[in-house]
């Protein structure tokens, strides 16, 4: 069989059963190429990211879950392939990549004192951050910021009044870590007046996330307000403003010359 075949019956595989083969993910080494060929043409659905959580966690052994979150690593960090890979496919390995580290956050915080397997679950969680730093880091900020606001629509709860659970939490706080860094590093290049948003596709995507969760949903007696306020108030400063935005501004220096010579 030739590998156009090979790659034919696979995408083919993967569109009849809604997932990821795990046998690729396995033996991700050898199946590297094939992994990568997933990602840049399977059709764009949630399956990349319930596949990628479901193996994760059918591997038991800290080693073993270290040994994907290595070799996942490997993968993102070709510079080619995660530039070229779909942008729905992107938001679906961003959202595995949260979900996984949650996952062995919620472990560091159970384990207790246990030095080395402290040690273990942090060591995945590191591997797991710098697969989201290559995601990231292959986009715009316009195009990261929309990512991470469309991860939080979907992830914040349609009912406010029922208290979040312990994962939730930790997933909406690593969602709001990520936006403030690229939103500190946003600020930056904007101070260098180097242009940084596309104003109205940030815009679009929150317009997106209030209708879906309108901020008059938030009262006094919600169980988890402080962390919801926290979330819309990061949301908030995701709103680019124009004045901001403007490279060709006068500096305010400038501006008091110019009233002095009035």
């Amino acid at each position: 069989m030739c590998i156009r075949d090979s790659l034919k019956e696979l995408h083919e595989e993967t569109k009849r059963e809604n997932r990821i083969p795990f046998e690729i993910l396995d033996s991700l080494s050898e199946n590297m190429y094939k992994f990568q060929c997933i990602l840049l043409n399977m059709e764009p659905c949630g399956s990349i990211s319930s596949s990628l959580v479901d193996y994760f966690m059918k591997r038991t052994e800290p080693d073993k879950r270290l040994e994907f979150a290595k070799k996942l690593n490997t993968v993102l960090s070709n510079e080619d392939i995660i530039q070229c890979i779909p942008e729905q496919n992107l938001h679906a390995l961003l959202d595995s990549c949260i979900k996984m580290c949650v996952i062995e956050k919620t472990k560091i915080m159970s384990t207790g004192t246990i030095s080395e397997m402290l040690c273990a679950y942090n060591n995945i969680v590191i591997e797991f951050q710098n697969s989201l730093n290559e995601i990231v880091n292959s986009r715009n900020f316009t195009q990261s910021i929309s990512m991470f606001i469309s991860l939080a629509k979907e992830n914040l709860p349609e009912d406010f009044n029922i208290e979040l659970t312990k994962e939730n939490i930790i997933y909406l706080k690593m969602l709001m870590i990520c936006l403030r860094k690229i939103l500190k590093a946003a600020q930056a290049s904007t101070e260098a007046k180097v242009p940084t948003f596309r104003t109205f596709t940030l815009l679009l995507e929150l317009h997106k996330l209030f209708a879906l969760h309108p901020p008059e949903k938030l009262k006094q007696d919600l169980p988890s307000l402080p962390l919801l306020d926290q979330v819309y108030s990061c949301l908030l400063y995701t709103s680019p403003s124009p004045r901001d935005l403007s490279t060709s501004r006068m500096p305010s220096s400038a501006c008091k010359k110019k009233k002095k010579k009035k």
